[in-house]
């Protein structure tokens, strides 16, 4: 590809070998996972496939999670921060199966998997 893409460049302007430096360059720091992976990643579907609407949990009269929702598209990554207490664990074990929520639902791929347990949600991948 690069070899038909430098003769194409050649031809067309004196400029070739600059164009193909500043597209590799491109490439490189734009995609880490190179051209194969900027291309998956363009063609890829932005949907979200995990999704959470409105989780609440209370233990007792401590409310600890209230209509949390999020949504994650495939290959994202994100962090949950906060200080100790905050509720960060819960929200995990919520969204993991490990603690069943008092309100709210949980998608994994469009299906409700809110009722089922951590091993049943992981089985489909």
């Amino acid at each position: 590809m690069w070899t038909l893409l430098h003769h194409y460049l050649s031809a067309v302007t004196p400029y070739g070998m600059a164009i193909m430096g500043a597209f590799f360059i491109a490439i490189v720091l734009l995609a880490g996972e190179g051209l194969y992976g900027a291309l998956a990643r363009l063609t890829r579907s932005r949907r979200a496939v995990f999704r959470a609407e409105r989780l609440c949990k209370s233990f007792g009269a401590l409310e600890v999670a209230r209509g949390i929702s999020l949504q994650l598209p495939r290959g994202a990554r994100h962090a949950i921060v906060g200080p100790n207490g905050s509720g960060k664990t819960t929200l995990f074990n919520l969204l993991s199966g490990e603690l069943k929520p008092d309100a709210g639902q949980v998608y994994i791929e469009g299906r409700d998997v809110t009722a089922l347990s951590p091993d049943a949600r992981h089985a489909p991948g």
